[in-house]
């Protein structure tokens, strides 16, 4: 059995509550939900001219399958909460205007440990480096893709033994990183690009861009997701996310690392089925008021 534990600290406020919706709780399947999202969203090369199986095989192989292809997962996932509780009661869900309200949330500087265990040595390789491509391209809980709920690795250890911290700190330590999912990425200039040789109609990884360190980063994203909106309008909805007429997630996942650095992960875009166009200047202006 191979055992790994991740030692993880929060960077910023994370609103992840458990069965009563309200009370902060960290919980395995949030995290492991994050990991399938993530894994999926970096396997783009498995689907061959909208052939789903491979891609559905291998998903089901790491994380169990249901329906016809229904399987075990093949690894456990728990978490705890390590020092003291931190929990914050006025923790803004929209950093920008203090008169939206805030609630209960895990505060930064609280740490916790996610231990694995799998059965496999080659799927302990690869359960760590996507646990660790999660901490870095997104975050858990509500409003994960506008930097909430950001959490650092801070020590790893595979049966017992600690290894080499390999949390990116730029963006080619993070090409290194996902490399080790993927090699259908490329760095170009200031981006890390998705090279895939057909393109799916589900979202996955196209480009990552990492930007400058703020004191007011969470200020920032929120801000910019506001002042969008209003200029916009409709587009900005089916453009970047809206949770009316049935959910439409954000293609455009912002996260935070480390020293306040956000991080903006794009996504294929699924059209919303509306009248209006999805707007890539949208997406460049949003990225760009941000980085």
């Amino acid at each position: 059995m191979e055992t790994i534990t991740f030692h993880c600290k929060v960077i910023t406020p994370m609103f992840l509550a458990g069965a009563d919706g309200r009370t902060p709780e960290l919980r395995a399947p949030s995290i492991k939900g994050a990991m399938r999202f993530w894994w999926r969203a970096i396997k783009a090369d498995l689907v061959e001219s909208g052939n789903y199986t491979e891609l559905k095989k291998q998903e089901g192989n790491l994380f169990g399958g249901t329906g016809d292809a229904a399987s075990r997962s093949s690894f456990s996932l728990q978490v705890a909460l390590l020092g003291k509780k931190t929990i914050n009661s006025g923790e803004r869900l929209v950093p920008h205007d203090p008169r939206k309200g805030s609630g209960y949330a895990f505060g930064p500087e609280q740490q916790f440990k996610v231990l694995i265990r799998t059965i496999s040595q080659d799927k302990a390789d690869q359960l760590i480096a996507l646990f660790q491509l999660l901490s870095v391209l997104g975050g858990v809980g509500k409003r994960s893709r506008r930097g909430m709920g950001a959490f650092v690795v801070e020590q790893v250890e595979w049966n017992g033994r600690v290894l080499e911290n390999s949390y990116p700190r730029n963006i080619d330590q993070l090409l290194a990183l996902v490399k080790k999912l993927s090699r259908h990425f490329t760095k170009q200039g200031d981006k890390i690009v998705g090279n895939f040789p057909k393109n799916p109609d589900y979202p996955y990884i196209k480009e990552i861009e990492w930007g400058k360190p703020d004191s007011r980063i969470l200020e920032k994203i929120s801000q910019a997701t506001h002042d969008l909106k209003i200029q916009y309008g409709a587009v900005y909805e089916v453009t970047l996310g809206h949770a009316t007429r049935g959910r439409f997630a954000s293609p455009v996942y912002v996260s935070v690392v480390g020293g306040n650095i956000p991080v903006i992960t794009t996504l294929n875009t699924i059209p919303d089925k509306d009248k209006f166009k999805i707007s890539r200047n949208l997406q460049d202006d949003f990225k760009r008021k941000i980085l």
